[in-house]
């Protein structure tokens, strides 16, 4: 009798770890399942990211610059390192096609060609500025002879290797954060042919951060329809704003009413740096003005 409940006893055992054992087993085949499960869901959104980042990439370049990969050009809008030079395509006009430009609300892909039209417009600028230099309608007393020689390198190394880089991570965060007082004029193909950025001050005054018009827009209206709809989201207040010396935005800002205010400044820092010469003027919107 008692070697029978012994082997009772014996074969419970047995029962109760093979239950365990199965149940181990399963506990550890569901977690390699899920491990896998996940490794594979992981994998996916990687996959989803890649893609997604490539659309909004490729949504936010002109078409110009699309067609130049086909080639094995580098992108002209896709560079977001601030070490990585551009490519000199980057500064080609002839490829872009003026069309029509409708003036609205940033768009979080419009980074890197808000990041172009502010180049461009700048390097048309700073070659406005070294003519004005030339014929002396700006007199700069401490200007090195040199400078004027390397001027047009100068300059493009600046944009391609500095400003450009640093402009299109600058722009890129702006746009997709949402900046609300950030508006561009884009084309039919989401070409950014124009810019503007404005905000308001802790006293009440508005400031103009940036106003820039890609140069193959020059002449078309982009610059007027984007400055009247800054103006009339900071409404009647005091509008401040800064821009080079001896270049046509002086002239343009003056079509709006703005005045030259204060004293000359100096050239920002990483234009010295980069050899060029580019002295900043202030120049101030009073609100009676802007509400004429």
């Amino acid at each position: 009798m008692d070697n029978k409940i012994v082997q009772l006893f014996q074969k419970l055992k047995k029962i109760v770890a093979d239950m365990f054992d199965r149940k181990t087993k399963m506990e550890a085949e569901s977690v390699e399942r899920f491990s896998e499960a996940a490794k594979l869901a992981a994998k996916r959104l990687d996959e989803n990211d890649i893609r997604a980042a490539g659309r909004i990439t490729y949504a936010a370049e002109p078409e110009s610059v699309r067609t130049m990969r086909s080639s094995g050009t580098p992108s002209r809008s896709t560079i977001g390192d601030p070490h990585n030079r551009l490519p000199s395509e980057y500064l080609d006009l002839t490829p872009d096609e003026v069309g029509p430009a409708i003036v609205g609300p940033a768009q979080a892909t419009h980074g890197p060609g808000i990041a172009r039209a502010h180049v461009l417009a700048s390097r048309a600028a700073y070659l406005e500025l070294l003519e004005a230099i030339r014929r002396g309608d700006v007199l700069l007393a401490d200007l090195d002879p040199r400078m004027i020689a390397n001027w047009s390198k100068n300059l493009d190394d600046f944009l391609l290797a500095d400003l450009g880089p640093r402009k299109i991570v600058d722009w890129s965060r702006l746009a997709m954060a949402g900046e609300p007082g950030l508006w561009t004029a884009c084309t039919a193909d989401n070409t950014v042919a124009g810019l503007i950025w404005v905000s308001t001050r802790d006293d009440g005054a508005g400031m103009v951060n940036a106003w820039y018009v890609h140069p193959n827009w020059h002449g078309t209206g982009v610059g007027r329809d984007l400055m009247r709809t800054a103006l009339g989201r900071l409404g009647n207040v005091d509008v401040y704003t800064q821009t080079t010396m001896g270049t046509t935005a002086v002239a343009r800002y003056e079509r709006y009413g703005f005045k030259i205010f204060g004293e000359r400044g100096d050239t920002p820092p990483p234009l010295r740096h980069a050899g060029l010469c580019a002295p900043q003027v202030t120049l101030k919107l009073s609100s009676k003005a802007a509400g004429q």
